[in-house]
Formats: C-alpha cells, structure tokens, sequence
C-alpha cells in the first residue's frame, strides 16, 4: 500500500530537474539544431577543449623556458610572435573554457540525478579537481606578479600536509629563485602528468556508458575550435609584470 502511494512521488522527484533541464535547453534549440544544441553537448565540449588545451600547450611548451629567472622572458617573446602568441592565448582560452564546461557538465549531471552513476560520478568530481590543478600550475608557470601570488597563496594552502615544505610559501614571497626553481620542475611535470591522468579518468567516467559520445557532432566541434580561434585574436593574452621581490601583489 505504502510503496504504491509513494512510487509517483519518487519518479516526480527523479525528473522534475531534468524537466526544467529540457525547458532550458529548448530555447538553445531554437537557434540550434537538437543534435548541436551546447547544452546537450556539454560532456563533449569539455573533451574537446581538453584536446585543444593538450595540442595548444604541447606547442607553447616548444618556447617556454622552465627557469623562473627566465620564464617569463620566453613567454613574452612568445606573445612578441603573432602565430605563437595566439597559441598561447588559444591554451589559455581552451583551459579557461574546460573548467566552465567541466564545471557546467557536474552541474547538469546533478540537476538531472544522473549523479547516481556512482563510478561516472566519481571520476567527473575527480577530473574536475585535476583541472582546477592543472590550471594553477599553469598560471604559476608563467611567472609574472599574479602567477607569484597564485603560487604563494597555493603554497601556503598546502603547507599544511606532512608531504610539502612550508618554507616554499617563503620562497616566493622573498622570490627565492633557487627553491622556485625546484618547485617550477615539480610543477611543469605535474602539469604534464595529471595532463595524462585526465585521460585514463575520462576513460573511465565513459567506461560504464552503453555507447558514449566522446566528441561532440562535426559541426559543433568546427565551431568550438573557430570561436576559441576568434576570442584568441580579438582578446590575446598578456602576461602581468615579471615577478619581482619588493611586493606581492593583492
């Protein structure tokens, strides 16, 4: 009796978010086709930036210099080239839009109770976290004041573990180069390795999914890459002032 009365409940409850999930994404459908509709591609979209940002930053890796007293040098000789420095602004806008999109398919997933594929779950909540990882150590790289600020303030988040050394958050506060120097290695190649950890975690976030679409459809993936292309033109990347041992930026 009990479990009759309450079986309408549960499926109303179940659906009610995906209800308004599809209201939303109909007025996206009505300047986009169902099968291009950004909304329905959210998943997609993130992968394919993920690409972009993997592609774009192997290239941008040909012309960085790893050593803090010259990092930001060979990044401003970067953006100095009108070719390399819209393929440091397409990694840039590329990694800036994967956090939105990764951040957007969570909340989609959430809103819609899909969340209960717990192993997809999971590793989307850890993919996300790798990315916002990714992403820090990639501003710290460049090594201008608002890159000192983010490694400080990332080093003195972490100070609290038993595995990291406190005395890095000193470090750049007083721009002690040689320790920075250390940490610019751990942080290049971690960049690079959660890069590669991304990959076997989308792998499994699609492993239980009965015939996942990886990439959104053609089209869609045309225009994502020729719109990061223009907001990379219209909008290039400049680095702060170089890093500098008599302030810390606010």
């Amino acid at each position: 009796m009990f479990k009759h009365s309450n079986t309408p409940v549960k499926i109303k409850e179940r659906t009610y978010g995906h209800q308004l999930f599809q209201k939303f994404s109909s007025f996206f459908g009505k300047v986009y086709s169902t099968d291009l509709n950004p909304l329905y591609n959210l998943g997609g979209i993130a992968i394919l930036l993920f690409v972009v940002a993997c592609i774009s930053g192997i290239y941008v890796f040909i012309f960085y210099n790893i050593n803090p007293r010259h990092a930001w040098d060979s990044v401003e000789s970067m953006s100095s080239n009108i070719f390399n420095g819209w393929m440091r602004s397409i990694h840039r806008y590329s990694s800036d839009l994967l956090v939105i999109f990764v951040l957007l398919h969570l909340l989609q997933t959430l809103f819609t109770s899909k969340f209960k594929r717990l192993v997809s779950w999971i590793s989307g909540i850890i993919s996300f976290l790798i990315v916002i990882l990714i992403g820090v150590t990639g501003f710290i790289l460049v090594w201008d004041q608002k890159a000192k600020l983010t490694g400080y303030l990332t080093a003195k988040l972490f100070s609290s573990l038993p595995i990291f050394d406190p005395s890095i958050a000193g470090a750049f506060l007083l721009n002690d180069l040689t320790t920075i120097g250390g940490f610019f290695k751990v942080a290049l190649f971690g960049h690079i390795i959660f890069s590669l950890i991304t990959v076997i975690v989308i792998w499994i976030h699609v492993l239980r999914i009965s015939k996942p679409k990886i990439l959104p459809p053609k089209k869609l993936i045309l225009y994502v890459v020729i719109a990061v292309g223009i907001i990379a033109v219209l909008f290039p990347v400049k680095s702060d002032p170089p890093a500098q041992a008599s302030n810390l930026p606010v």
